[in-house]
C-alpha cells in the first residue's frame, strides 16, 4: 500500500486516503501528477479547490520484466519462424501460417492431439514469459485439430475458458487435447500445456459446434 494522496497546490493542503497496488521495474521512489477539474474524484468545487494531486508510492519491487533481467529480443529466431511460415505455409490444418510462425508440430494418439513447439521470447509478455495469448492459441488449435482429426471435418468454437497457473519460459512447451463429451451437434474437449519439464502450466474447456458437411463420411 502506498502513501496517502496528498494535494499539493499553492492552497490549503488536502490530505484523501488511498490504496496503490502496483507492480514496476525501477526501485526508487514513484511520484506522478494529475490534474483535476473541480468535482471530479469528489473533490469540492468551491474556487479554492485543489487543482493537483500528487500521488507518491513507495519503491517498487523488480519484476521478472525488469530489463536489467528481461533478455533482449532474439530478432533471428523472430526473423527465422516468421520467414518459414511465408515459405512453407497453407491454408490448410497444420500448415496454415500462425501454426508455422509457431512452429507447432501435431501428433495424434490414443484419441487426443498433442502439439509440441519451440518457446522464444519473441512470444514472451512483459514479465518474460510465455503470452497469454500465445498460450490460449495452442490449446485452441490442439482441440480444434483433435476434433477435425476424428471427424473428418471441422467444428466451430462455441465457447472457451482459460485459466492459466505457472509462467512458461521455454525452451520448450507441449500441449495436449482430448474429448470430454461427444454429441451428435455439441462435443467438449479440453487441453493442458506443460512445460519443458512437465509442469502444468495451463488448462482449457471447449464447447464446439459441429454440423457434418453432406460429403462428411459418418464417424
Amino acid at each position: 500500500m502506498g502513501d496517502p494522496i496528498v494535494a499539493r497546490p499553492a492552497l490549503p493542503t488536502q490530505t484523501l486516503p488511498a490504496r496503490a497496488w502496483f507492480f514496476g521495474a525501477r526501485q526508487e521512489p514513484v511520484r506522478c501528477t494529475a490534474r483535476v477539474k473541480p468535482g471530479m474524484f469528489a473533490l469540492p468545487s468551491r474556487p479554492d479547490s485543489p487543482r493537483e494531486i500528487i500521488v507518491s508510492l513507495g519503491p517498487r519491487r523488480p519484476y521478472l520484466g525488469d530489463p536489467m533481467t528481461h533478455p533482449s529480443l532474439d530478432s533471428d529466431s523472430a526473423r527465422l519462424a516468421f520467414e518459414t511460415a511465408l515459405r512453407e505455409h497453407k491454408p490448410e490444418f497444420e500448415t496454415f501460417f500462425l501454426s508455422r510462425f509457431i512452429g507447432l508440430r501435431f501428433t495424434y494418439a490414443d484419441g487426443g492431439c498433442t502439439i509440441e513447439f519451440p518457446v522464444h521470447n519473441f512470444m514472451f509478455n512483459p514479465q518474460g514469459s510465455l503470452h497469454g495469448g500465445v498460450i490460449s492459441f495452442a490449446l485452441d488449435v490442439s482441440m480444434g485439430h483433435l476434433l477435425r482429426h476424428t471427424l473428418g471435418f471441422a467444428g466451430t468454437t462455441m465457447e472457451m475458458k482459460t485459466q492459466y497457473f505457472a509462467p512458461v519460459r521455454g525452451p520448450q512447451a507441449r500441449c495436449h487435447a482430448r474429448f470430454l463429451h461427444q454429441a451428435k451437434s455439441i462435443h467438449f474437449l479440453e487441453a493442458h500445456l506443460f512445460d519443458a519439464d512437465g509442469g502444468l502450466a495451463a488448462a482449457a474447456t471447449s464447447t464446439w459446434s459441429v454440423r457434418r458437411p453432406a460429403t462428411a463420411p459418418e464417424a
